[in-house]
């Protein structure tokens, strides 16, 4: 994933994702500080016949203001950096050759447990 200057409106960036704050800010992503695999497939305890993997990314502190934390700005920067990942990760699998880990292979972007305003990057082989 590639640093990248997010526009301050982010509706208009990512109109498939709910943000709360209508006043715009801008954004700087850069890629994440740490990516850990978590869950039942970590501890092997999976208890679907179709396999999946959660993960669990941290976004680098130089994300974040000391004010974040009001006015919902950190939900929507949450947000604005899950649909950057997804800008990106659709692009390097759309752009995959046979043969690599990301060959045939979407990338969609959906609510986390139906909260539209939690919206998580999901990859799964193309149908």
């Amino acid at each position: 994933l590639r640093p990248r200057r997010i526009p301050e409106d982010f509706a208009a960036e990512f109109p498939q994702l709910h943000f709360h704050q209508q006043q715009p800010f801008p954004f700087d992503f850069a890629p994440p500080k740490r990516i850990d695999v978590v869950g039942s497939f970590l501890l092997g305890t999976c208890a679907r016949a179709e396999a999946s993997a959660d993960v669990a990314v941290e976004m680098p502190q130089g994300s974040f203001q000391s004010k974040d934390h009001l006015n919902f700005r950190y939900f929507d920067k949450r947000a604005a950096y899950v649909g950057e990942m997804h800008r990106q990760l659709a692009a390097l699998c759309a752009a995959a050759k046979p043969g690599s880990p990301l060959a045939g292979v979407v990338a969609e972007v959906g609510p986390l447990h139906g909260d539209p305003f939690k919206p998580c990057v999901t990859l799964r082989p193309a149908a």
